[in-house]
Order: structure tokens, then C-alpha cells, then sequence
């Protein structure tokens, strides 16, 4: 990978982080966890993926174990290559690495393993984070939502074989340009 290069890579939240994050125009590397696993994540980072379902994946399951059933919002954020590391501890917690392995993974290797980085910087509203957009919440409450299909289509675990399928879902999703 060429370091000086940009990525695309998204963030999700709940809505009300998401409301937090364009109030004050940052998403914040020393937020707390958005909920409080077993295993936690490693303080002072901000957590990303190259693949927008694996944030749609996330951005719903945390919204669910948060108790907010309504929308959940996903950040699309331009990042230096430079700025971006491995995610050791989805390495550890979901390729089942050792914490001396994953802590040999280089970014190229861990994005195609588990399809996520992390950055120790903050990241601006309109510097780095260029667009979001919010989706329901997969929630019986929400069925009747335009983009309800997109969210319970997008949460499945999508083989490679399969990604093309599910195209006209991700071209759904609306975003708003900050």
C-alpha cells in the first residue's frame, strides 16, 4: 500500500453519538466504548471499516445493545493510509490471533481479514469525515422503513462470491455531504 494515499472507510454509531459527533464536529478517538463488552477495545482509538456493510453490521448491533431502536448513523471519512493501523484487537477478538500475532499483522493483511483499521487521531467534520447517512435500526418497529430491506440485507454476513448481489442495497443508502 502506498502511504501516502487516502482510504475510504466508514464509522457507525448510534444516533445519539451520531448527533454528538455533527454537534461538535469531531469523532473523538478518546469517546467511550459505545457499549461495554467483555472484551474491550484499546482506549484512544477510533475504530473503522473499508467495507460499508461490516458498519451497517455494527452500527445496528450497537444501536440495539444501546436500547435505541430508532436510526443509527454511519460516517464516511477519507484517511490518509498513513494515519490508519491494523485493528489488533479484532484481530484477536475475531480472527482468534494471539496478541503477539495480530500485533505482527500489517494494515493490507488485517483489512482483508476482518475488513477493519483504527487511527489515534481525531477526525474533523469536513476535513476527514465528508459524508453520513442514517438507517434503521433492524427493529419490528421500523419494517415499514424504505430502508429497513437494506439494513436486514447488509447485517448478513455477505460472502465474496455474493458482494455483487447486494450492490443495489448499498446504493440505497443516501448520503448527506458535509
Amino acid at each position: 500500500m502506498n502511504k501516502k494515499s487516502a482510504i475510504t472507510l466508514f464509522h457507525a454509531t448510534t444516533q445519539s453519538r451520531g448527533q454528538k459527533i455533527l454537534a461538535s464536529g469531531t469523532i473523538s478517538r478518546q469517546a467511550p466504548p459505545a457499549v461495554g463488552w467483555s472484551l474491550q477495545t484499546s482506549p484512544g482509538w477510533v475504530y473503522l471499516s473499508d467495507h460499508v456493510d461490516h458498519a451497517v453490521h455494527w452500527g445496528n448491533k450497537v444501536s440495539i445493545l444501546n436500547k435505541e431502536r430508532e436510526l443509527f448513523y454511519i460516517f464516511k471519512i477519507n484517511l490518509p493510509l498513513s494515519q490508519c493501523h491494523p485493528d489488533v484487537d479484532n484481530l484477536i477478538y475475531e480472527a482468534w490471533m494471539s496478541p503477539d500475532e495480530a500485533a505482527e499483522v500489517d494494515l493490507a493483511s488485517c483489512l482483508m481479514k476482518c475488513h477493519s483499521c483504527r487511527t489515534a487521531n481525531d477526525l474533523i467534520v469536513s476535513e476527514h469525515v465528508v459524508a453520513y447517512c442514517t438507517l434503521p435500526v433492524n427493529d419490528y418497529r421500523n419494517e415499514s422503513h424504505p430502508l429497513s430491506d437494506v439494513v436486514r440485507s447488509l447485517t448478513c454476513h455477505i460472502s465474496p462470491h455474493e458482494h455483487i448481489l447486494y450492490e443495489k442495497h448499498r446504493r440505497m443508502m443516501h448520503w448527506t455531504a458535509l
